[in-house]
């Protein structure tokens, strides 16, 4: 369930709980982002949470004349506002809510308030209790204080709350919890006085900050700690793990370990999108004005670290006195070259992350697309070819013959004297890292023009991956840089030395070989255009 969280707010670059709630579905009954292929050992507070949120989905649908299979693509804030995503009873406080936290905080820790905030609506949608909504908000904290280089001491002492009350938004917490904070599970026989590794949240929580607490600075004992105080072992220990991996940092997982871990590249490669999203999400927030910049004095930029796909990423290090090593040492692995393989619904290697969300998105970008061929659109675009086998189907995508690339054939319609006079078709290719990666494009029709090579390759600064295109831009971005350098030819970036030569020196020439090639290979300009 934490993976199918963290890909929620990758895919999503938000909190949006609906989503969180979807994939969860998705496990459950496909397996999605299970090692297994299959859904196993789920609580029965999140079975029953889970299938109350199908029941809600099927009677929004019908209330809304939305189709069923519509409901778990849903974006549209508006609409998601009002549906009711708190899908558990008010009295469930199982430990299922705190041992999938850690990607929120991970995302969001640039803003302690929204971090912690998120932390416990993130738990509140399958345990409806007050004790588990605080607790995730309590563990929320501990590991934004982490990130922030809190010592050990800092993190376990009794006016934890009271030093980071401003982030708790001045929200008193459950009784329970306080007394955890105030230092309930400080107990050195352990087990032999009275902690446990049970499911209920508040012996969870405190079983895993006694492991923490007793770990002697070792990840491997603490591990071993929660595991063997027996009843839901592997619970705690994902808990007491969430906290600890944050403190320790990768380098100090034991090797043993690490290397029998299945699918681990995936894993690695999941952290660095929460890092990387989470640095995107906080940037926009910050320019927006909707969150103030808060002072880190832990927090380093990375703009000198090599391979770092975005200098508003940074990594987190804590003060030398404190801690040696850095917290979250694999962001200096890169960006550029990230493998976004993954676990798809059967539980198999998959060549998307987050299938269902690529598909999503690039079947947007085909629908805008297809909304340019217009008498009053600017630019000017006609799809002829779509990798979709009904257009009217974002689910029907065609993906016969395992290919690693879409082809996307539409043609244009330039608005300079010259070029007007013909419809121009072109090929765009995505590769599977789209939209990450641009789409290289081709002219199938021959045309006279110095950003276009004798075999039709086309070059515009914006599809160069090292200097404008980021993962924001679109298909109709491409389509108005293609049309943009037809009207305006780009001499600094020629693929065709004899026509930029012409359209300097001899423009009238230039000219001349513009028509021919015009006349003779030019598609006709529709009417209505």
């Amino acid at each position: 369930m934490a993976l199918c969280l963290a890909n929620s707010l990758i895919a999503r670059r938000d909190f949006v709980a609906y989503d969180q709630l979807v994939r969860y579905k998705w496990w459950y009954r496909h397996g999605y982002m299970s090692s297994t292929g299959h859904c196993f050992d789920i609580g029965s507070a999140t079975r029953q949470s889970i299938q109350e949120f199908e029941t809600r989905q099927r009677k929004f649908a019908q209330d809304h004349n939305i189709s069923v299979e519509e409901m778990d693509s849903l974006s549209d804030p508006k609409i998601l506002s009002q549906f009711d995503v708190k899908c558990s009873k008010s009295e469930v406080a199982g430990n299922g809510a705190l041992m999938r936290l850690a990607p929120v905080p991970l995302f969001f820790y640039r803003d302690p308030e929204k971090a912690i905030e998120y932390s416990g609506q993130s738990g509140q949608i399958t345990h409806g209790d007050k004790k588990a909504y605080d607790a995730c908000r309590y563990y929320g904290a501990l590991i934004v204080a982490t990130l922030q280089g809190a010592t050990k001491e800092e993190l376990l002492s009794d006016t934890f709350y009271k030093n980071h009350e401003k982030w708790f938004d001045s929200k008193v917490l459950h009784e329970d919890i306080m007394n955890i904070i105030k230092g309930s599970f400080k107990k050195q026989g352990g087990y032999e006085e009275g902690i446990r590794g049970k499911g209920y949240v508040v012996n969870a929580l405190e079983a895993a900050l006694w492991a923490f607490w007793s770990d002697n600075d070792s990840f491997e004992k603490g591990a071993l700690n929660a595991v063997n105080l027996g009843d839901d072992t592997d619970t705690t220990a994902a808990i007491y793990g969430q906290l600890a991996g944050a403190y320790y940092g990768f380098q100090k997982l034991p090797t043993k370990w690490v290397d029998s871990v299945y699918a681990k590249n995936f894993l690695q490669c999941i952290s660095h999108w929460i890092i990387y999203e989470g640095a995107q999400w906080f940037k926009n927030q910050k320019s927006s004005g909707v969150v103030k910049p808060t002072n880190y004095s832990n927090v380093k930029s990375a703009t000198t670290a090599p391979n770092i796909i975005s200098n508003s990423i940074q990594k987190v290090e804590p003060n030398s006195h404190k801690r040696s090593d850095t917290v979250y040492s694999s962001v200096y692995t890169s960006l550029v070259t990230m493998d976004r393989k993954a676990i798809d619904s059967n539980g198999r290697i998959g060549s998307f992350y987050d299938g269902q969300q690529d598909r999503i998105e690039l079947y947007n970008n085909i629908t805008r697309l297809k909304l340019l061929n217009a008498t009053t659109s600017d630019p000017k675009f006609v799809l002829d070819q779509s990798p979709f086998k009904d257009d009217s189907d974002e689910q029907n995508i065609d993906a016969s013959g395992g290919s690693k690339e879409i082809s996307i054939i539409g043609r244009i319609f330039p608005d300079s004297d010259i070029f007007r006079e013909g419809a121009y078709q072109i090929e765009m290719r995505l590769t599977q890292n789209f939209p990450f990666d641009p789409p290289k494009v081709r002219f199938l029709t021959p045309i006279y023009h110095p950003n276009v090579g004798e075999d039709g390759e086309f070059c515009h600064e914006l599809l160069l991956k090292e200097a404008k295109w980021t993962n924001r831009r679109t298909l109709v971005d491409v389509v108005k840089a293609v049309i943009q350098y037809i009207d305006h030819p780009n001499l600094n970036v020629p693929l065709r030395a004899d026509a930029a030569y012409e359209y300097v020196e001899k423009r009238a020439n230039f000219y001349r070989h513009v028509w021919e090639h015009v006349k003779k290979h030019a598609l006709p300009v529709l009417q209505d255009f």
